[in-house]
């Protein structure tokens, strides 16, 4: 594993060693996919809004799935939650491919809770994993070393994905995703499994929260609009499936670039300041790519957008960490996962609302007001 002589890796411990290194595999795999999945859908006859009720019904699922994560770890490890993540994810990629012949309009539908308990189960669990090594002084770095290894797995793969669907088809496609996520699970299991230490009521952690809760609401807002509104957008506007794939990776290089100098400002100094800056970034941006009209234009927002979002996303799950660690941490990490799943939610119900002429638009006014909160984030 090429990865393991990175000097980032070497200065933190084995057990979050394992959580970067499993995350870069299970990233590249998913990343190779995972914004095709909406255009895969509109590319074999499902509109917009059916395409939107699959997304609301995948992050209901999800939102439910991370309280069954909670329980299962108790039961069996927190590290083999995560190992039942796996066949059930591979399971959705191979559905989602045959749906085409089961001439069943309702069909996606169906398939949409099995990425969502997949999804549930992994990211409550690694999460909590992250949360329970993390350091108390240095949240910022560590959480900049997991986001740096999401982005080393994800920043050449959806243009990787977009030369794979160019080139040849979905169903290789499916077959490289499928043994990829199989490799994810090696790294975890180089040191012992364990259960969570005690039991949280979570209602009460949601009491004590609740601005973090809309925190996490708001980013999963902010998270369905990398989804679904700016794959369309890019769709629409130059209508190939590797500039939808180029795009996505200039989001992520951009992101790449300001990961560390994020993680160390935000061990340095409070990170609400650059919850702030990121706030007022992504949402201003957000408005630029509402009248894009050209690939140049696309190209410049969705780097800043990449920014934006590491400015907002890594200084919270830093503070996230810190507070958990008050509690149970998978029960803290359920609770963001529930405040995410419920922002994703709203917003692809708010985008039924409008017809499909305007969809994009709104989503992209939804987006950037929504960035507003963490302009105003105390």
């Amino acid at each position: 594993m090429p990865f393991t002589h990175l000097h980032w890796l070497q200065k933190t411990n084995k057990e979050l060693n394992e959580v970067y290194l499993t995350l870069y595999l299970r990233k590249f795999a998913i990343s190779l996919i995972n914004i095709f999945i909406p255009i895969y859908l509109y590319t074999i006859g499902y509109s917009l809004n059916n395409i939107l009720i699959f997304i609301a019904i995948w992050f209901l699922f999800q939102a439910i799935a991370s309280y069954v994560a909670s329980r299962i770890n108790y039961k069996i490890g927190t590290k083999h939650t995560i190992m039942i993540s796996v066949p059930i994810l591979i399971l959705f990629f191979w559905l989602l491919y045959e749906v085409p012949k089961w001439n069943m309009p309702l069909a996606i539908y169906f398939v949409a809770p099995l990425i969502a308990f997949s999804n549930g189960l992994y990211w409550v669990s690694t999460n909590g994993i992250f949360a329970r090594n993390s350091h108390k002084k240095s949240p910022g770095k560590e959480v900049s070393y997991l986001m740096i290894s999401s982005r080393l797995g994800s920043v050449l793969a959806p243009l990787i994905g977009g030369f794979i669907l160019t080139e040849l088809t979905f169903n290789y496609l499916f077959l490289i995703v499928g043994i990829l996520l199989s490799l994810s699970l090696v790294p975890l299991f180089l040191s012992k499994d364990y259960s969570c230490r005690k039991k949280d009521n979570w209602f009460k952690i949601l009491k004590e929260n609740k601005k973090y809760f809309f925190a996490y609401f708001f980013q999963g807002i902010l998270s369905n609009t990398t989804l679904f509104v700016i794959p369309f957008l890019i769709l629409f506007l130059l209508k190939t499936y590797i500039s939808i794939g180029l795009i996505s990776s200039v989001l992520l290089v951009g992101s790449f670039i300001v990961i560390l100098i994020v993680g160390k400002l935000t061990d340095s100094f409070e990170g609400k300041r650059i919850i702030r800056l990121g706030g007022l970034i992504l949402s201003a941006i957000l408005l630029i790519l509402l009248y894009a009209n050209n690939p140049i234009i696309l190209y410049f927002a969705s780097f800043i957008v990449g920014i934006g979002i590491v400015m907002i996303y890594l200084p919270i799950f830093a503070i996230s960490s810190l507070i958990s660690k008050k509690y149970n941490e998978t029960e803290f990490m359920m609770l963001r996962e529930m405040g995410l799943c419920a922002g994703r939610v709203f917003f692809v119900l708010l985008l039924l609302i409008f017809s499909d002429i305007i969809k994009i638009q709104v989503g992209l006014l939804i987006a950037s007001l929504a960035s507003l909160y963490f302009v105003l984030f105390r």
